[in-house]
């Protein structure tokens, strides 16, 4: 009998189509991305085209629904080629589209759904601020009611897509009193005049995703703008978090791709005392260890995915793969650094990009120590 988690035809045939659009689109574009730290907007158009965008869009309205095991897929052979494209990808693929998907308006989501899946729109979601990353109930931006609709004031930091997005999804809290249920998930426009200050951020990681700081000063927004038309939105945000753990744990199982190849690659190039250095159980054995470790981060990604998409329970699951998945992809880079030596610190190579890019893996969407702790709550005592 087939593992749930066994990578379908359909799904190895879609890997094939990725890795070809990747490899002819979107890696001659890496360099120059990473040196200006800007992301090419007309990337979305090119993925929306190739009918890449719309995995968490229902058909109806334009999408493909292909599921949590498509979006890693694409996410990994894009990390394979560069982290900080993969960021920005998985706000517009999953991010922004599950919360609308699962929690907006009729009108919310044919507005937005559509546009987002060909690309012609860009959305961001603004959550974290500077005293409130994990802990999403510490939020201190405000959405004061008003007269018809709300007016949003505070901060936003670590914002993908910042720059680039026509609109956002702002968490603001709404009811004070309510604690974390009088959160409430705000549409504005980037047009929006309250939304005084837009800087992008200035990064050692994955320097080619956009990434900002927001200040929004009495943005004021309809109360249609209020996603679902309630509040609730800690526990809407809540909800997709399983889902953006296994997107980031593919991203860190492509860079742990692009770690191998680079160290498999250069130590048949390099040449010690007459030979080349992987004949040395030294590098031999630390070429293993990595490609080991990618099997596993495989097998723990699409086993999530597959119940993501089979509609179990996968939130043990999708905790495990992002801490495994991550932490073996920061590892793996350090020790693709060793292989390479001294040449891995120079710009002819791009392993400093990979180390760098690791160490975002084990952070982003719950630090390891999150995902320990979610683990460790699933265990049942002796």
């Amino acid at each position: 009998m087939t593992e749930p988690y066994a990578p379908s035809p359909e799904l190895e045939d879609f890997r094939r189509l990725a890795r070809d659009f990747t490899e002819r689109r979107v890696r001659p574009l890496v360099d120059e991305a990473e040196r200006s730290q800007d992301f090419p907007r007309e990337l979305f158009k090119e993925w929306g085209s190739q009918d890449m965008l719309g995995f968490s869009t229902p058909v109806d309205l334009g999408g493909s629904e292909g599921g949590l095991s498509a979006a890693a897929v694409l996410v990994e052979e894009t990390a394979r080629v560069c982290s900080g494209f993969a960021t920005s990808l998985i706000v517009q693929l999953t991010v922004v589209p599950t919360v609308l998907r699962l929690f907006g308006t009729d009108m919310q989501r044919s507005e937005l759904l559509p546009a987002l899946a060909r690309g012609d729109l860009v959305g961001s979601l603004a959550v974290t601020e500077p005293e409130a990353g994990s802990d999403v109930r510490a939020l201190r931006a405000r959405a004061r009611r008003v007269e018809d609709g709300f007016a949003i004031s505070g901060s936003k930091l670590y914002i993908t897509n910042g720059t680039l997005a026509d609109f956002y999804v702002v968490a603001a809290v709404v009811d004070a009193d309510l604690g974390h249920r009088g959160i409430g998930l705000f549409i504005v426009e980037r047009s929006n005049p309250g939304l005084v200050d837009v800087t992008k951020m200035d990064k050692t990681s994955v320097r080619s995703s956009d990434t900002a700081e927001l200040t929004f000063r009495d943005a004021v927004v309809p109360a249609e703008a209020l996603v679902g038309g309630d509040l609730n939105g800690f526990v809407k945000l809540m909800s997709t978090f399983d889902g953006e753990r296994v997107i980031h744990a593919s991203r860190a199982l492509g860079l742990s791709r692009a770690c191998f190849e680079a160290a498999n690659r250069y130590a048949g190039e390099r040449r010690q005392f007459g030979k080349p250095i992987r004949e040395f159980q030294a590098v031999a054995f630390k070429l293993a260890d990595m490609a080991v470790a990618i099997d596993v981060s495989q097998l723990l990604v699409y086993r999530a995915a597959a119940r993501a998409d089979a509609a179990l329970p996968f939130s043990r699951e999708a905790s495990v793969a992002k801490l495994v998945a991550t932490e073996n992809a920061r590892n793996i880079a350090t020790e693709t650094m060793q292989v390479h030596g001294s040449y891995g610190l120079t710009a002819d190579f791009p392993i400093g990009r990979y180390v760098a890019d690791a160490h975002l893996e084990t952070i982003g969407t719950g630090t390891s120590e999150i995902q320990r702790m979610i683990i460790a709550r699933t265990l049942e005592a002796p």
